[in-house]
């Protein structure tokens, strides 16, 4: 073989190869977001079943939460949210310690 098809060949392989990588990069990506929309479809819980406290912050009134019925379900869909998503318009979001949960209207 000449050396341009040797190279043209090498050029395709590295190719190949990168594509499969990317490949198995997207998959990955699209099974985390399948967890988060399935978590999210499957809504095992109502706000109403935490026990909301009114408080005054920086950026102006929220509630809080840090317990109840449904208080570690939220919980765990706030986290496979990144720790902060909107809800029925209502913002939710963890606080950093990990052990309460504000809300507030969503400003969209």
């Amino acid at each position: 073989m000449s050396e341009e098809l040797d190279l043209i060949l090498a050029s395709l392989r590295d190719f190949a190869a990168g594509a499969l990588v990317l490949r198995e990069n997207i998959e990955k990506y699209l099974e985390q977001k399948a967890k988060v929309l399935d978590r999210v479809i499957s809504k095992s819980y109502d706000m109403k079943n935490c026990n909301w406290t009114p408080k005054h912050g920086t950026n102006g009134d929220f509630e809080m939460s840090k317990g109840g019925a449904d208080f570690e379900a939220l919980k765990a869909d706030v986290v496979a949210h990144g720790g902060k998503m909107v809800v029925d318009g209502t913002f939710v979001w963890l606080f950093p310690d990990g052990g309460a949960i504000g809300r507030k209207p969503s400003r969209k």
